[in-house]
Order: structure tokens, then sequence, then C-alpha cells
């Protein structure tokens, strides 16, 4: 996998091509098997509310050649200040629908850590209730 970038970075069509093209001429390869992640959080977005056009256009605008995947999205990047609930509803919505729109997305992963860590912690202390981040991941992105 090659790193896209956060936020609204990230895209290089000449740089995955090359990638892509070395990758399929591995020994036993036959084609590429590469898929490039992402991974993104409200803090990396301006004001802290999610942008769909800008995380499309992020992957190549309306290019469907290279595989795009998802592999991180969540409710805190390493402070309290990051934390945006609505960006984080917005952002699984965005990413449980996106597969009919544009076919080269591959998934997404909401990411996640114990209630004893930070706020992308899916359930509180006694490891049932919902948190924010676990009630806008179970209803918006399952």
């Amino acid at each position: 996998m090659g790193e896209l970038g956060h936020g609204r970075q990230g895209y290089d069509d000449a740089r995955y091509s090359a990638l892509e093209a070395y990758d399929a001429a591995r020994p036993g390869m036959g084609t590429q098997q590469l898929a490039f992640a992402k991974h993104d959080y409200a803090n990396e977005y301006a004001g802290k509310a999610w942008n769909g056009g800008a995380w499309a256009a992020a992957q190549g605008g309306s290019q469907t050649k290279h595989l795009i995947f998802e592999t991180e999205f969540g409710n805190y990047n390493g402070d309290p200040s990051s934390v945006n609930n609505a960006w984080s509803a917005a952002a699984a919505s965005f990413f449980s629908s996106r597969f009919a729109a544009q076919p080269n997305y591959v998934g997404a992963a909401a990411f996640l850590f114990g209630p004893w860590f930070d706020a992308n912690a899916m359930t509180g202390a006694d490891d049932a209730s919902p948190t924010p981040w676990g009630t806008a991941v179970r209803d918006n992105f399952f």
C-alpha cells in the first residue's frame, strides 16, 4: 500500500502508475496488487468540518485508475482539540456510501482504541455503552 497523505493531499497519477508497474513486474505477480491508503481526521479539515468534495479531489477527482482504501479515519488525532463529533458522523456516512460513487474505492476502516485511551474508543468504560464516536460508526458506517 502507498500512503496518500492526510486531508486534502496526496494524489499523484505518475507516481502511482510507476509503483503499480513496478509491482506488476515482480516475479509471479502478473498484475499490480497495490491499493493506496488514506488516513483522515477532523483536525486535517478546514474548521474541522467534513468535506467529501475535498476528499474526492485529493484522490484525483473523477479518476478511477488507482485503488483507494481509507485505512483509517477517526475521531481523535493525538490531542483532545482534534475531536469533532459532527465531522465523525459525516465522514462515517460518506465512507459507508462511497462504493456507489467511486468504483476504485475499496473500503474504509474506522479507527478505534479502548476506552482507556482516547476519543477513538467506541464504547465507554463499561465496554457496552457507545461513545459519540461509537454511535457515529454504528449508525452511519455499518
